[in-house]
């Protein structure tokens, strides 16, 4: 057997509906909703300010270290300037392995109206003394003056003359040559 108590009231029972409850709490949904949206449209604009603030910050930033560099030492450009100033000192330490000296000491044996075509080797990285140049001369005698020059030199020895020959050309005739001869480094 069942037994039910009910405690209420009549009147109690047969309220009509709140209305009012019922505004009231849709009013506080829909203003629940108001503030979630207003502080996550707020909140998203202000992030977007900071976010723009940072990438200022961070272009000025890049802006000083920009002018840091210019201020900073060029270490490449003096490593490398330190490597030119090492190979100078070093081919002025031994000037008669360079090819500057060697140039120098011939060109002071060459006579007028010699031309020289070619001069082997050319490669001075080692020591070098031997040497062939090709050449032409207005006639026989210059290259012969050029061969005693060379062997009174004191900077070369063992000069051979190891061809020569004529060729007509329109001017005249034009001797070629090629000589052998040794370098002695001072």
């Amino acid at each position: 057997m069942k037994f039910q108590f009910d405690l209420l009231p009549y009147e109690y029972k047969c309220l009509r509906r709140d209305t009012l409850g019922i505004f009231l709490g849709a009013l506080a949904v829909m203003l629940c909703l108001s503030a979630t949206a207003t502080l996550y449209f707020k909140n998203t604009r202000e992030i977007k300010t900071f976010n723009d603030q940072i990438k200022q910050a961070q272009s000025e930033i890049d802006a000083v270290y920009e002018n840091m560099k210019k201020f900073q030492t060029p270490t490449g450009d003096i490593e490398k300037l330190k490597g030119i100033i090492s190979f100078i000192n070093q081919k002025l330490e031994h000037p008669g392995s360079s090819l500057v000296d060697f140039l120098f000491a011939f060109e002071q044996t060459v006579p007028e109206n010699i031309f020289i075509q070619d001069i082997n080797p050319k490669d001075f990285s080692g020591v070098v003394k031997n040497f062939t140049v090709n050449g032409e001369a207005a006639s026989i005698m210059r290259v012969l003056d050029f061969v005693k020059n060379l062997q009174s030199s004191d900077r070369f020895e063992n000069v051979f003359l190891q061809s020569n020959s004529t060729v007509a050309t329109d001017e005249g005739a034009l001797a070629r040559f090629v000589l052998t001869f040794s370098y002695k480094a001072p």
